[in-house]
Order: structure tokens, then sequence, then C-alpha cells
């Protein structure tokens, strides 16, 4: 399990609170960068903790746009890495076999064109468990195979206006008039807790 320390200085808290900002996180695909924003903190606190566990569930999408909440079209199915599934004729989930990959999740698509996405495990900061998406391929996946792969790449930072879900083109980038401060990268590959500060609009890792 993964988990993120995030604190807040009581003078940014205030006015992050007071401007309406979002405590928002995003998960990084291999070779795909981010762009779907995995958290959204309306009521988020001084103090909070988010937790994840490498459990994964794919779906599928007919349409994205920048923006707007990711939709499954084709619902969510538990997956793990090293597995890849298949997307029948029918437009429903199949049967799972295995990749040669394992750090890879795959989807051998018999359908229509979609647009792959992934969900992942996560505590949020008030303790509620759920898989909450995190990735929507930018392009269509024509029938064929399909393969990502995530890392534990995150990023964090504060935005106006975001919900969870939300497709965004410009994670990762200082957003005029909608971000507080640059967003901050971190790496939990070889570390399970990470602990972070937010003070005087600035993000310190401690």
């Amino acid at each position: 399990m993964k988990q993120l320390i995030i604190e807040i200085d009581d003078d940014d808290f205030r006015v992050l609170k007071e401007n309406a900002y979002c405590l928002c996180l995003a998960k990084r695909v291999k070779d795909c960068g981010f762009n779907v924003i995995w958290q959204a903190y309306h009521e988020f606190a001084s103090n909070n903790t988010i937790k994840w566990e490498a459990e994964y569930e794919i779906f599928a999408s007919f349409t994205r746009k920048d923006r707007e909440v990711v939709f499954a079209n084709v619902s969510p199915k538990a997956i793990s890495p090293g597995e890849q599934i298949l997307l029948k004729t029918e437009g429903c989930f199949g049967e799972i076999s295995s990749l040669q990959d394992k750090n890879c999740i795959g989807m051998l698509n018999q359908y229509i064109p979609v647009y792959p996405g992934l969900c992942q495990k996560c505590t949020d900061i008030r303790g509620n468990t759920q898989f909450s998406p995190f990735f929507l391929c930018d392009d269509k996946c024509i029938p064929g195979t399909f393969l990502t792969e995530p890392t534990e790449n995150i990023v964090v930072w504060f935005e106006q206006g975001a919900e969870s879900g939300m497709i965004s083109s410009y994670i990762g980038k200082r957003m005029k008039n909608i971000s507080a401060s640059n967003p901050i990268s971190l790496e939990l590959t070889d570390r399970d807790t990470i602990k972070i500060m937010f003070k005087g609009y600035q993000w310190h890792i401690e």
C-alpha cells in the first residue's frame, strides 16, 4: 500500500478555502502522461492522508472531451498488471489471459473503436475506499491489442472547478487563473509513504 500525507499551512489553507480551490491528484501512465484528475477534494483539511493499493479496473468509453468527467460505457472489470482482458464483439468484457510483460495491463478489442481507461483502488481523505478513474487513452483503440503500464508517479496541485475523474490536458502544468501553484511531482515506486507540506504557496517534501 502507498500513502501520501499532505499538510497545509494555516495561512495558505485559509486563502485556498476562501477562493474555492480543490486539492487534486493525478497518476501517470507510462508513455501517456497524466490526463485524468484521479482525486479532487473540495472539503480537504489542513492535514490529509490518502492511501492506495495496486488494485485496478479496466473500462472503455465511446467519447472523451477535455474538462468533462469520464463516463464508462463498458462497465469496469477487475484486472491486474500482467493481464489482458477481451472486449468481445457484443461490447462487454470477457475472459482474462496472461501477458509476458508483468507490468502492463492489456485489452484485446474485438468490438468497435473505444477509449480504454483505468481505475485504481484508493482510500480518500475521509477514509472512504473506492475505485476511481485515473486514465483514459488519448486516442481510440481500434480492434486489436492495447497495452498500458501504470506507474507510481503522482502529481499534486490545487485547482478551481476540478472534479474527480475529469479529463484534463493541463495536468502537470501551471494553469493560469485556476491553479494556486505549480504542481509537485512525486515518485513512490521505491517508497511506501511520502509527506509533503504546502506553505507560502510552495510545495515542500518533508
